[in-house]
């Protein structure tokens, strides 16, 4: 078996994988095999998919994580009690002192 890779752009075009190829009659290249009618296994489109999936998933992965990110801020801020106003402080003495009295 031979190992055929027609075109590989790694810089600064575009990367294709999908015309790599490994040819069952060992002796052509990929268009001479295929047009024989040569069996031959056409993995760089595997490779491709691949790398294609991979990409998407990492990019919903940090889509959904710096969203998760700004919720549990928005809960952490609505969660922090705030400090009470001074009028309510003094009121809230005012209610414990009158309950201490009546008792």
């Amino acid at each position: 078996m031979t190992l055929s890779c027609r075109r590989l752009d790694w810089f600064p075009g575009r990367v294709t994988f999908s015309q790599l190829s490994i040819s069952g009659d060992g002796k052509s290249d990929e268009t001479m095999a295929q047009s024989a009618g040569a069996p031959t296994l056409n993995y760089g489109n595997f490779i491709a998919a691949a790398i294609e999936f991979a990409l998407i998933v990492w990019t919903i992965f940090l889509l959904v994580k710096a969203i998760n990110d700004v919720k549990r801020e928005e809960v952490d801020k609505r969660s922090a009690s705030p400090e009470p106003a001074q009028d309510e402080e003094l009121l809230n003495e005012i209610r414990d002192l009158r309950k201490r009295q009546s008792n």
